[in-house]
């Protein structure tokens, strides 16, 4: 359990951080914590700040950026730890392809 809080803490700390390793089990862990933490907290914000003003749009998407950069800072974590070129990177703007590729990336193991 101790293992799981030290995953998702490593993910948002290094939010902007695009460098370091980042091992197969810490970044499952936190692709399923921001997917659930967007569906949880993009919907939350948009209900409090619908009650006091206009704003909750542009807000919503403040928040869907800072968790995309995340996203990516994690994705490139785990091409460093697999080993891949970095160039990769640009596949999360795809959107389908960019799906497939970050649960690719859960399942991918480390090269010899």
């Amino acid at each position: 359990m101790n293992k799981l809080f030290q995953s998702i803490k490593k993910g948002i700390i290094g939010t902007f951080n695009f460098d370091g390793n980042s091992n197969q089990f810490e970044y499952c862990i936190y692709f399923i914590f921001l997917i659930i933490f967007f569906y949880f907290g993009g919907s939350l914000i948009v209900r409090l700040l619908d009650q006091y003003g206009g704003y909750s749009v542009f807000y919503f998407y403040v928040f869907l950026i800072i968790l995309f950069i995340s996203l990516l800072a994690n994705i490139s974590r785990r091409l460093k730890n697999l080993k891949m070129n970095k160039g990769l990177l640009i596949l999360p703007f795809i959107p389908i392809v960019g799906l497939l590729f970050a649960i690719y990336l859960c399942f991918a193991s480390k090269k010899k």
